[in-house]
């Protein structure tokens, strides 16, 4: 199985190198995004607050840090990962079943495994290098290039590369429910709002209700995002940070195994003839 598995992940990823530069434009607007996104609070925050030194002040008392510009970059970076990951997923498998793609590899012996974890290796890849070129850009923007070429950039890249296995493993799920119910924009809309509140990404997680806190950290990312921002600035751990990464790692392996079973559950019932001619 292993044999035929790893030709079929390095076409896939070949596949998205291949569109991926097909369509350049869209690497700048990744890499700019999440500045632009960042620079609506932060220009708003230092409005209101009279000045950036007393933004800074204010902010570092109910936050921790005075670096608020580098805190919601970081958080914007988060939120549009996270949206990619599940717009990549859901759009790519709604193209795919409306032009019979799906339809085609379910009537023969080959399986979706194979070739989304070929993609999500590739996207994990895009995520990691997009967020070292926009967090420069947008430190270079605010004039916060120090925390970037701090040794705890490094953990904070380690941090995401744990977080996003789990992104990938949820965008699994979403993925096999687009499958199921044969719609992606309603449920990605959703969730892109769920996400946006539940995640803290322009504010930490503990300012929401208790209820609602305790539910944004069974989210793949809520945890992630949190120490990123704790590694980097000197904030509040969720615990600390071995037991954060151990919670992460196991939770973001639960929800790659999660994602994988629910997804091949999924195919079976549909190779069964649930939904397979109505795409």
């Amino acid at each position: 199985m292993l044999r035929r598995a790893i030709p079929c992940i390095v076409s896939e990823i070949r596949l998205e190198y291949v569109h991926m530069l097909r369509y350049k434009e869209w690497i700048l607007a990744a890499l700019l995004y999440p500045v632009i996104f960042a620079s609506l609070p932060i220009f708003l925050g230092t409005w209101i607050a009279s000045g950036a030194e007393e933004a800074a002040r204010i902010f570092a008392e109910n936050v921790g840090t005075e670096a608020y510009s580098v805190f919601l970059l970081i958080g914007a970076n988060m939120w549009f990962f996270m949206m990619t990951a599940l717009w990549d997923f859901g759009l790519k498998l709604r193209r795919e079943q409306a032009s019979g793609v799906i339809e085609a590899v379910y009537l023969s012996t080959g399986n979706l495994t194979w070739p989304l974890l070929g993609s999500g290796l590739f996207g994990a890849l895009q995520c990691l290098l997009r967020f070292v070129a926009s967090m420069i850009i947008g430190s270079i923007l605010y004039g916060t290039l120090r925390y970037i070429f701090s040794p705890r950039f490094l953990v904070c890249l380690f941090i995401l590369a744990v977080g996003l296995v789990g992104i990938y493993g949820f965008s699994f799920l979403i993925g096999s429910l687009v499958l199921r119910l044969k719609e992606a924009f309603s449920l990605l809309v959703i969730f892109q709002m769920l996400f946006g509140i539940l995640m803290g990404v322009f504010y930490p997680v503990s300012l929401l209700p208790y209820g609602l806190a305790f539910v944004s950290y069974f989210l793949p990312m809520t945890i992630a995002l949190n120490d990123m921002r704790a590694a980097l600035l000197s904030t509040q751990y969720v615990y600390n940070i071995f037991i954060d990464s151990a919670i992460m790692v196991c939770q973001s392996l639960l929800y790659l195994l999660a994602g994988f079973v629910v997804l091949k559950r999924s195919e079976r019932k549909i190779r069964k003839g649930v939904g397979l001619a109505s795409f």
